[in-house]
C-alpha cells in the first residue's frame, strides 16, 4: 500500500515519508523479539504488539512537534513534507491492521484493543493461526524487494552497488527462511507459540530490513519514473 501510494505523487520526500511510515509501526515488533530473549516471556513479548507504534497518537504528537519546528525554523520544509507522508503511511498501516485479525490499541495508551476483522485470531484453529502468521513474512520479499529489485535494474541508479547485493541476500533469505518455517511449522506437532518464537526470531532482519528499505533505497525511490509494479503488470 505505501509503495502504491508513494508513487501517485510527486513530492519526493512526501513519498519516502508513506513509504517508510506504511511499515514502521512494526517496529514493536523488533522489541517483542527482544523482550523474549530477555525474560523467556512470550506473553510480556507480544503484549506490545500494536499499542504505542499503532497508535494516532503517537504519530499525531510527531506532526505536531515537526510543524512546531518547521514554524520556528528549527526544521526545513522537507523535513516537515516527509513527516506529514510518514503520517498518513502509518495512518493507513494501522487503518489496514483495523480489519487484520487481532486488534490495535489505536488510541494509545487510552483505551482498549480495537478490531474490525471478521475473524479472530483467537478463535482460528491452530493450523491457520500458524498459516497467517508464517504467509506475514514471504509477502515482504514477494509484494516489496522483487518489485524494488526490478525497479534497481531498470532505473540503473543504484545498479551493482553494495545496497543491490544486499536486497538480492535478503529476498532469498526471507524466501527460503519462511517457506521452510511455513512447511515444518505447519505440522500439526508444533505449537503455535513455539512456531511464533521460530518465526520472529530468525524474521527479525526481515523485518528491519523491510522498515529501512525506503530510506536505504531512496535513490531508487525518489526517482521520477519509480513504478515498482510494471514488474507484476506484465504477468
Amino acid at each position: 500500500m505505501g509503495y502504491y501510494l508513494g508513487r501517485r505523487t510527486t513530492a519526493r520526500h512526501f513519498r519516502l515519508g508513506i513509504m517508510f511510515g506504511a511499515i514502521v509501526p512494526d517496529i514493536d515488533l523488533v522489541f517483542s523479539v527482544a523482550i523474549y530473549l530477555l525474560t523467556g516471556s512470550l506473553d510480556d513479548a507480544i503484549s506490545i504488539h500494536r499499542t504505542v507504534t499503532h497508535s494516532f497518537i503517537t504519530y499525531s504528537v510527531i506532526l505536531i512537534l515537526a510543524m512546531i519546528t518547521t514554524v520556528s525554523g528549527l526544521a526545513s520544509e522537507r523535513s516537515f513534507t516527509f513527516v506529514v507522508g510518514l503520517w498518513i503511511g502509518t495512518s493507513i498501516h494501522i487503518v489496514l491492521d483495523l480489519f487484520y485479525l487481532s486488534g490495535v490499541q489505536v488510541f494509545y495508551p487510552f483505551g482498549d484493543f480495537i478490531s474490525l476483522s471478521p475473524i479472530a485470531y483467537e478463535n482460528l484453529s491452530a493450523f491457520w493461526q500458524k498459516f497467517f502468521l508464517g504467509i506475514d513474512y514471504l509477502s515482504d520479499p514477494i509484494l516489496f524487494y522483487i518489485p524494488l529489485s526490478k525497479e534497481i535494474e531498470r532505473l540503473k541508479v543504484e545498479a551493482h552497488s553494495t545496497r543491490t547485493k544486499l536486497l538480492r541476500f535478503m529476498t532469498a533469505y526471507a524466501i527460503a527462511i519462511n517457506s521452510a518455517l511455513l512447511s515444518i511449522g505447519l505440522l500439526s506437532s508444533i505449537k503455535v507459540e513455539t512456531f511464533v518464537v521460530w518465526v520472529y526470531i530468525p524474521d527479525v532482519w526481515v523485518l528491519l530490513f523491510s522498515i529501512f528499505s525506503p530510506l536505504i533505497y531512496r535513490r531508487t525511490i525518489l526517482h521520477p519514473q519509480f513504478s515498482p509494479y510494471n514488474y507484476y503488470q506484465q504477468f
